[in-house]
Protein backbone atom coordinates (compact mmCIF):
# COMPACT_ATOMS: atom_id res chain seq x y z
CA UNK A 1 0.00 0.00 0.00
CA UNK A 2 1.44 3.38 -1.01
CA UNK A 3 2.20 6.17 1.45
CA UNK A 4 -0.37 8.33 -0.39
CA UNK A 5 -3.11 5.75 0.17
CA UNK A 6 -2.24 5.44 3.85
CA UNK A 7 -2.51 9.21 4.12
CA UNK A 8 -5.94 9.12 2.51
CA UNK A 9 -7.16 6.44 4.93
CA UNK A 10 -6.02 8.37 7.98
CA UNK A 11 -7.35 11.61 6.62
CA UNK A 12 -10.67 9.83 6.18
CA UNK A 13 -11.14 10.23 9.92
CA UNK A 14 -11.25 13.98 9.53
CA UNK A 15 -11.72 14.80 5.85
CA UNK A 16 -13.09 12.40 3.25
CA UNK A 17 -15.05 10.36 5.74
CA UNK A 18 -16.94 13.26 7.16
CA UNK A 19 -19.17 13.82 4.17
CA UNK A 20 -21.06 10.60 4.78
CA UNK A 21 -21.59 10.76 8.54
CA UNK A 22 -24.74 9.40 10.06
CA UNK A 23 -26.91 12.02 11.70
CA UNK A 24 -29.52 9.82 13.28
CA UNK A 25 -32.13 11.61 15.34
CA UNK A 26 -32.90 8.85 17.82
CA UNK A 27 -33.12 10.40 21.29
CA UNK A 28 -31.08 8.87 24.09
CA UNK A 29 -33.17 6.72 26.40
CA UNK A 30 -33.76 7.77 30.01
CA UNK A 31 -31.22 6.46 32.47
CA UNK A 32 -33.02 5.27 35.57
CA UNK A 33 -32.56 1.72 36.73
CA UNK A 34 -34.80 -1.22 36.86
CA UNK A 35 -34.60 -4.47 34.99
CA UNK A 36 -37.46 -6.05 36.87
CA UNK A 37 -39.71 -7.97 34.53
CA UNK A 38 -37.21 -7.91 31.65
CA UNK A 39 -37.80 -10.58 29.01
CA UNK A 40 -35.71 -13.71 29.04
CA UNK A 41 -33.78 -13.46 25.77
CA UNK A 42 -32.65 -16.51 23.87
CA UNK A 43 -29.20 -17.63 24.99
CA UNK A 44 -26.66 -18.64 22.40
CA UNK A 45 -26.37 -22.37 22.05
CA UNK A 46 -23.95 -23.62 24.68
CA UNK A 47 -22.95 -20.06 25.56
CA UNK A 48 -20.45 -17.94 23.65
CA UNK A 49 -16.92 -17.36 24.83
CA UNK A 50 -16.42 -13.66 25.38
CA UNK A 51 -12.63 -13.89 25.11
CA UNK A 52 -9.79 -11.95 26.66
CA UNK A 53 -11.09 -8.54 25.59
CA UNK A 54 -14.31 -8.85 27.59
CA UNK A 55 -15.17 -5.97 29.88
CA UNK A 56 -16.99 -6.26 33.21
CA UNK A 57 -19.60 -3.66 34.19
CA UNK A 58 -21.43 -2.94 37.44
CA UNK A 59 -24.89 -1.45 36.97
CA UNK A 60 -26.80 0.93 39.24
CA UNK A 61 -29.30 -1.74 40.23
CA UNK A 62 -26.50 -3.95 41.59
CA UNK A 63 -26.27 -6.32 38.66
CA UNK A 64 -23.09 -7.03 36.78
CA UNK A 65 -22.66 -7.89 33.13
CA UNK A 66 -19.83 -8.68 30.76
CA UNK A 67 -19.48 -7.37 27.22
CA UNK A 68 -17.18 -8.18 24.34
CA UNK A 69 -16.95 -6.79 20.82
CA UNK A 70 -15.69 -9.53 18.45
CA UNK A 71 -16.05 -7.25 15.44
CA UNK A 72 -17.16 -3.71 14.64
CA UNK A 73 -20.83 -4.71 14.20
CA UNK A 74 -21.40 -7.03 17.15
CA UNK A 75 -21.60 -6.96 20.94
CA UNK A 76 -21.85 -10.13 23.00
CA UNK A 77 -23.38 -9.67 26.45
CA UNK A 78 -23.27 -12.07 29.38
CA UNK A 79 -26.10 -11.19 31.73
CA UNK A 80 -27.80 -13.23 34.46
CA UNK A 81 -26.02 -16.38 33.35
CA UNK A 82 -27.06 -16.09 29.71
CA UNK A 83 -25.05 -14.96 26.69
CA UNK A 84 -26.66 -12.83 23.98
CA UNK A 85 -25.48 -11.65 20.59
CA UNK A 86 -26.50 -8.09 19.64
CA UNK A 87 -26.00 -6.20 16.40
CA UNK A 88 -25.10 -2.54 15.96
CA UNK A 89 -28.05 -0.22 15.31
CA UNK A 90 -28.51 3.41 14.36
CA UNK A 91 -27.92 5.92 17.13
CA UNK A 92 -27.56 9.68 17.40
CA UNK A 93 -24.54 9.30 19.66
CA UNK A 94 -22.51 6.47 21.10
CA UNK A 95 -22.78 2.89 19.89
CA UNK A 96 -26.14 1.13 20.25
CA UNK A 97 -26.59 -2.63 19.92
CA UNK A 98 -29.88 -4.54 19.89
CA UNK A 99 -30.93 -8.16 19.76
CA UNK A 100 -32.35 -11.12 21.66
CA UNK A 101 -34.52 -8.91 23.84
CA UNK A 102 -31.88 -6.37 24.87
CA UNK A 103 -30.54 -2.94 24.02
CA UNK A 104 -26.96 -2.09 25.01
CA UNK A 105 -25.89 1.53 24.49
CA UNK A 106 -22.29 2.54 25.12
CA UNK A 107 -20.22 5.70 25.13
CA UNK A 108 -16.61 4.74 24.71
CA UNK A 109 -15.62 1.62 26.60
CA UNK A 110 -16.21 2.82 30.15
CA UNK A 111 -19.97 3.51 30.30
CA UNK A 112 -23.04 1.72 29.05
CA UNK A 113 -26.82 1.52 29.45
CA UNK A 114 -28.81 -1.71 29.39
CA UNK A 115 -32.55 -1.93 28.73
CA UNK A 116 -34.97 -4.72 27.81
CA UNK A 117 -36.69 -4.62 24.43
CA UNK A 118 -40.40 -5.35 24.26
CA UNK A 119 -41.57 -7.67 21.46
CA UNK A 120 -41.29 -5.88 18.12
CA UNK A 121 -39.18 -3.03 19.48
CA UNK A 122 -35.96 -1.82 17.87
CA UNK A 123 -35.58 1.06 20.35
CA UNK A 124 -36.22 0.29 23.99
CA UNK A 125 -39.17 2.08 25.56
CA UNK A 126 -38.25 0.77 29.02
CA UNK A 127 -36.02 2.79 31.29
CA UNK A 128 -32.31 2.06 30.97
CA UNK A 129 -29.87 1.14 33.71
CA UNK A 130 -26.53 2.92 33.80
CA UNK A 131 -23.49 0.65 33.98
CA UNK A 132 -19.81 1.47 34.48
CA UNK A 133 -16.81 -0.66 33.63
CA UNK A 134 -15.07 -2.16 36.65
CA UNK A 135 -12.47 -4.41 35.09
CA UNK A 136 -10.83 -4.78 31.68
CA UNK A 137 -9.75 -7.14 30.39
CA UNK A 138 -11.24 -9.94 32.47
CA UNK A 139 -8.70 -12.61 31.60
CA UNK A 140 -6.33 -13.35 34.45
CA UNK A 141 -2.78 -12.05 34.31
CA UNK A 142 -1.24 -9.21 32.32
CA UNK A 143 -1.53 -9.01 28.55
CA UNK A 144 1.69 -10.08 26.82
CA UNK A 145 2.82 -6.97 24.89
CA UNK A 146 3.98 -8.96 21.84
CA UNK A 147 0.72 -10.94 21.54
CA UNK A 148 -2.32 -10.14 19.43
CA UNK A 149 -4.00 -8.92 22.61
CA UNK A 150 -1.03 -6.63 23.15
CA UNK A 151 -1.63 -5.18 19.70
CA UNK A 152 -5.31 -4.59 20.52
CA UNK A 153 -4.27 -2.93 23.75
CA UNK A 154 -2.02 -0.54 21.83
CA UNK A 155 -4.95 0.34 19.55
CA UNK A 156 -7.09 1.04 22.62
CA UNK A 157 -4.35 3.31 23.92
CA UNK A 158 -4.09 5.07 20.56
CA UNK A 159 -7.78 5.93 20.42
CA UNK A 160 -7.86 6.90 24.09
CA UNK A 161 -5.09 9.41 23.34
CA UNK A 162 -7.05 10.77 20.37
CA UNK A 163 -10.17 11.10 22.55
CA UNK A 164 -8.09 13.09 25.04
CA UNK A 165 -6.62 15.22 22.22
CA UNK A 166 -3.10 14.01 23.02
CA UNK A 167 -2.20 13.96 19.35
CA UNK A 168 1.59 13.98 19.71
CA UNK A 169 1.49 10.82 21.84
CA UNK A 170 -0.97 9.13 19.46
CA UNK A 171 1.19 10.10 16.47
CA UNK A 172 4.19 8.28 17.93
CA UNK A 173 2.23 5.00 18.03
CA UNK A 174 2.53 4.87 14.25
CA UNK A 175 5.59 3.16 12.78
CA UNK A 176 8.73 5.17 12.13
CA UNK A 177 7.94 7.50 15.02
CA UNK A 178 4.74 8.64 13.31
CA UNK A 179 5.99 9.07 9.76
CA UNK A 180 4.16 5.95 8.60
CA UNK A 181 0.92 7.92 9.02
CA UNK A 182 1.96 9.91 5.96
CA UNK A 183 1.71 13.19 7.86
CA UNK A 184 3.85 15.45 9.93
CA UNK A 185 2.94 15.61 13.61
CA UNK A 186 1.42 19.06 13.03
CA UNK A 187 -0.72 17.92 10.10
CA UNK A 188 -1.80 14.83 12.03
CA UNK A 189 -3.08 16.97 14.92
CA UNK A 190 -4.80 19.42 12.56
CA UNK A 191 -6.62 16.56 10.80
CA UNK A 192 -8.75 16.05 13.93
CA UNK A 193 -9.88 19.66 14.11
CA UNK A 194 -13.33 18.89 12.69
CA UNK A 195 -14.29 16.70 15.64
CA UNK A 196 -15.91 18.02 18.80
CA UNK A 197 -16.16 14.54 20.38
CA UNK A 198 -14.29 11.42 19.37
CA UNK A 199 -14.73 7.90 20.75
CA UNK A 200 -13.79 4.40 19.67
CA UNK A 201 -14.68 0.81 20.40
CA UNK A 202 -11.95 -1.71 19.70
CA UNK A 203 -12.79 -5.28 18.75
CA UNK A 204 -10.90 -8.53 19.19
CA UNK A 205 -7.68 -8.81 17.17
CA UNK A 206 -7.29 -11.21 14.30
CA UNK A 207 -4.63 -13.86 13.90
CA UNK A 208 -0.98 -12.80 13.74
CA UNK A 209 0.46 -13.32 10.26
CA UNK A 210 4.14 -13.35 9.30
CA UNK A 211 5.96 -12.13 6.19
CA UNK A 212 9.59 -11.25 5.41
CA UNK A 213 10.78 -11.00 8.98
CA UNK A 214 7.74 -9.03 10.16
CA UNK A 215 4.54 -9.90 11.99
CA UNK A 216 1.18 -8.30 11.25
CA UNK A 217 -2.21 -8.28 12.97
CA UNK A 218 -5.47 -6.44 12.27
CA UNK A 219 -7.77 -5.01 14.93
CA UNK A 220 -11.36 -3.91 14.05
CA UNK A 221 -12.39 -0.45 15.21
CA UNK A 222 -15.63 1.53 15.35
CA UNK A 223 -15.06 5.28 15.70
CA UNK A 224 -17.95 7.61 16.47
CA UNK A 225 -18.76 11.02 17.89
CA UNK A 226 -19.77 14.48 16.72
CA UNK A 227 -18.32 16.99 14.29
CA UNK A 228 -17.95 20.61 15.28
CA UNK A 229 -21.05 21.18 13.12
CA UNK A 230 -23.03 19.03 15.56
CA UNK A 231 -23.52 16.13 13.14
CA UNK A 232 -22.87 12.57 14.28
CA UNK A 233 -20.32 10.45 12.46
CA UNK A 234 -19.51 6.74 12.39
CA UNK A 235 -16.35 5.21 10.92
CA UNK A 236 -15.39 1.54 10.78
CA UNK A 237 -12.54 -0.59 9.59
CA UNK A 238 -9.37 -2.44 10.53
CA UNK A 239 -6.20 -0.98 11.96
CA UNK A 240 -3.16 -2.99 10.90
CA UNK A 241 -0.15 -3.25 13.20
CA UNK A 242 3.35 -4.47 12.48
CA UNK A 243 6.38 -5.50 14.49
CA UNK A 244 9.63 -7.33 13.80
CA UNK A 245 9.62 -11.08 14.11
CA UNK A 246 11.52 -12.54 17.03
CA UNK A 247 14.77 -12.75 15.11
CA UNK A 248 18.30 -12.31 16.48
CA UNK A 249 19.42 -8.70 16.35
CA UNK A 250 15.93 -7.16 16.51
CA UNK A 251 15.95 -4.16 18.83
CA UNK A 252 13.38 -3.77 21.62
CA UNK A 253 11.82 -0.91 19.65
CA UNK A 254 11.50 -3.05 16.52
CA UNK A 255 9.76 -5.76 18.54
CA UNK A 256 7.03 -3.36 19.69
CA UNK A 257 3.68 -3.24 17.89
CA UNK A 258 3.18 -0.03 15.94
CA UNK A 259 0.38 1.08 13.62
CA UNK A 260 1.23 0.35 9.99
CA UNK A 261 -2.02 1.12 8.16
CA UNK A 262 -5.54 2.34 8.96
CA UNK A 263 -8.58 1.22 7.00
CA UNK A 264 -11.06 3.13 9.18
CA UNK A 265 -13.55 4.62 6.75
CA UNK A 266 -17.08 6.06 6.69
CA UNK A 267 -19.73 3.55 7.63
CA UNK A 268 -22.07 2.97 4.66
CA UNK A 269 -25.70 3.96 5.00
Amino acid sequence: MSRALILSLVAGLALAGCGQEEAAKTPAPPARPSLAGAPSAQALGGGAALGENALSYRCEDGRTLRAAYPDSDTAILELAGETHRLSVARSASGARYVGEGWQWWTKGMADGMIAPLAPGEDIASAESVNCKVIEAPLAGGPVAPHSAQGAAQLVQTYYALLEQKKYDEAYRLWRDKGERSGMTAEAFAESFGRFSTYHAEVGAPGRIEGAAGSLYVEVPVHVYGELTSGEAFHLRGPVRLRRANNVPGATPEQLEWRIDESGVRPRPE
